[in-house]
């Protein structure tokens, strides 16, 4: 969160869970001021994309690393956040 404040966007290199995505959502409600407006939320993973195969739920399956990413971003840098099927388009300031 501190990094978020400080303006930086943040990619992380796996898609967030709905339940991360949550938790991560109600603390930054309770920490909403005239100085940090909020973030903006995007991810990418197997739920968003074709690639559904078994060669990717078999790596899942194995413990491997979900593919997709999370990209986080404070409210007042990003302008647009736009999500299709296997792209994220983000623009900022």
């Amino acid at each position: 969160m501190a990094s978020l404040k400080k303006g930086k966007i943040l990619v992380l290199e796996e898609p967030l869970s709905p339940e991360e995505e949550t938790k991560l959502i109600e603390a930054t409600m309770a920490k909403i001021t005239s100085n940090f407006p909020g973030i903006e939320i995007g991810s990418l993973g197997p739920d968003n994309e074709i690639d559904k195969g078994v060669r990717s739920q078999l790596i899942r399956m194995l413990g491997g690393k979900r593919s997709g990413l999370t990209v986080i971003g404070p409210s007042k840098y990003v302008r647009q956040m736009k999500k299709n099927p296997g792209t994220l388009h983000l623009v900022a300031d």
